[in-house]
């Protein structure tokens, strides 16, 4: 039977201020109390930027990366590539690394430490991040996204295949960052932000879900998997403000639909201003099993009476669900008198899980 009341907090991925995974580690399962199911590596060093480490990965063939002005948002043009160009240069590139598999087997090994050491408690999962292999492909000018688009997918599930081979599935959860189809989806063909046009030739949505939900359907029976659904961060503003939750609830039942597998939880963003009905009568139309939980991410800094109208708001839309409360995106980002005032208040609006 679902709560009446939420239970436990979801971390998005990103940490502030913790320079190492133990030192992330160690910061939420004090900052969470008894709140925390899975408990990510905080991302941090080189990963704090969520994608933007991945243009690392094609170093060895940079003519397939925009590039960008000091501002980091301004697209430098270039000329476009020819096809013939694009298929010598895909032709000739090595093998793919992406290393999520990398910095998840290296912060895995501390996690088991710190639970031996009784720090992480036991049943906590290790929470590993990927992003849609879409949001990385926006890295990339526009003529070389499809071409490449195969071998990231392939890259990335190796590192996926890896991660499950040398961690305990009962220790295991994924957690498929869709941070970027929702702008794609709700916005009108050609206007998108400059890097984010979709490459192929399908419907935005259609094209979008059935990525997702390859993704999401490749993880392994046994491990947790979940989705956080964003509409950016960058600057702490999103892309495109969502109107509503329908969106949101579109592409949770269609992945639901596609995967071929049970999805664990699901993570959504809240807007600050959003605590009308509104916005989250969409969620009535969820169709996900009964296990399936939802983080709803509503908290924001200093403004725990508003985090409050929002949980009371969304939990009308939510009956019969399993739902618990989080913060809109990651927090790796955040200056650490909001991560504070955020802790607290997520504590307070929910129950323990363990």
């Amino acid at each position: 039977m679902a709560p009446s009341s939420p239970v436990g907090v979801h971390l998005v991925g990103s940490i502030c201020g913790a320079q190492t995974a133990a030192d992330s580690f160690r910061k939420c399962v004090s900052a969470f109390p008894s709140r925390l199911r899975r408990l990510p590596d905080g991302e941090p060093a080189t990963r704090w930027s969520f994608t933007g480490w991945q243009r690392d990965v094609f170093s060895h063939s940079p003519v397939v990366l925009e590039q960008y002005k000091d501002d980091g948002d301004t697209v430098v043009p270039q000329q476009r590539a020819s096809p013939a160009e694009v298929a010598e240069v895909v032709k000739n590139m090595p093998p793919l690394k992406p290393k999520y598999d990398d910095f998840a087997l290296e912060s895995y090994a501390e996690f088991k430490r710190l639970r031996a050491e009784g720090t992480i408690p036991q049943g906590v999962r290790f929470l590993v991040c990927l992003p849609t292999v879409y949001c990385v492909m926006s890295l990339l000018r526009a003529e070389f996204a499809a071409a490449i688009e195969p071998l990231y997918t392939e890259a990335l599930l190796g590192c996926l295949k890896r991660i499950e081979a040398e961690i305990p599935h009962e220790d295991l959860a994924v957690q498929v960052d869709v941070a970027a189809e929702t702008m794609l989806i709700q916005t009108p063909p050609g206007e998108v932000i400059f890097h984010f046009d979709k490459y192929w030739n399908d419907d935005a949505f259609e094209g979008s879900v059935e990525r997702i939900a390859a993704l999401v359907g490749s993880v392994a029976p046994g491990v947790e998997v979940g989705m956080h659904i964003c509409y950016g961060d960058m600057k702490h503003k999103h892309f495109i403000q969502p109107k509503d939750t329908e969106d949101i609830v579109r592409i949770t039942n269609s992945v639901a639909q596609k995967a071929g597998r049970p999805i664990n939880w699901v993570h959504f963003p809240v807007p600050r201003d959003r605590d009308d009905d509104a916005y989250f009568q969409p969620l009535e139309g969820l169709k996900t099993g009964s296990d399936t939980e939802f983080f709803i991410g509503l908290v924001h800094p200093h403004d725990e009476d508003g985090s409050r109208k929002r949980l009371e708001v969304a939990a009308r839309h939510l009956k019969g669900k399993r739902y618990g409360v989080a913060t809109e995106c990651g927090l790796g980002r955040a200056p650490q008198d909001e991560f504070d005032t955020i802790a607290k208040i997520s504590t307070a609006i929910s129950g323990p899980i363990i």
